[in-house]
């Protein structure tokens, strides 16, 4: 048993007879570690992970939060996975970030129409159309000198270097080469 009397929190490290008591050492039981298979075993190594967070390296807590933080990350990848965004969702969402309109793509994709379709969903990104939305191409746009369509629609500017209308290239099945 421990007691930690600032954070108001009891751990017993052993539940059991006095008769199973008696046969270990109960400075010796520590938690078994396995995969995480449930939100309450996660919330559980959470708070195992948050009482043994400060333990130095090298420790057996330092060591069960290393193992801890492994188990608890590949859980939270695989329960709570956040799906790639689709080009098109992330072409809206930049759009609402940065407060752009349809007008303001037509540098990147070609024409109004051709915005409009793309956003309908009825057109497909083209290879072109993606390497100009991309962050790599507003920096080449920034080198090159070319402007930036009157300050609207050529992407944010972050330290100086265009980062482009969304946050990485996109890399859409399939793409048309036109």
């Amino acid at each position: 048993m421990k007691v930690h009397y600032d954070q108001k929190h009891v751990y017993i490290r052993f539940i059991g007879t006095h008769a199973e008591y008696d046969k270990i050492d109960a400075e010796t039981i520590r938690m078994k570690l396995k995969l995480i298979k449930s939100d309450e075993e996660h919330a559980a190594a959470l708070a195992r992970l948050d009482e043994i967070f400060d333990a130095p390296s090298g420790t057996e807590d330092g060591d069960e939060a290393e193992v801890l933080g492994v188990l608890i990350d590949e859980y939270e990848k695989h329960a709570h996975a956040i799906p790639d965004p689709t080009p098109l969702s992330a072409i809206r969402y930049a759009m609402e970030e940065q407060s752009l309109a349809e007008q303001d793509l037509v540098p990147m994709i070609g024409s109004l129409d051709a915005v409009r379709e793309i956003l309908a969903g009825k057109r497909e990104l083209t290879l072109p159309m993606i390497r100009k939305l991309s962050p790599r191409a507003a920096h080449q746009r920034e080198d090159s000198g070319a402007g930036d369509a009157g300050g609207r629609g050529w992407g944010l500017v972050q330290g100086g270097v265009s980062a482009g209308l969304l946050p990485a290239p996109l890399h859409p099945a399939p793409v048309n080469q036109r």
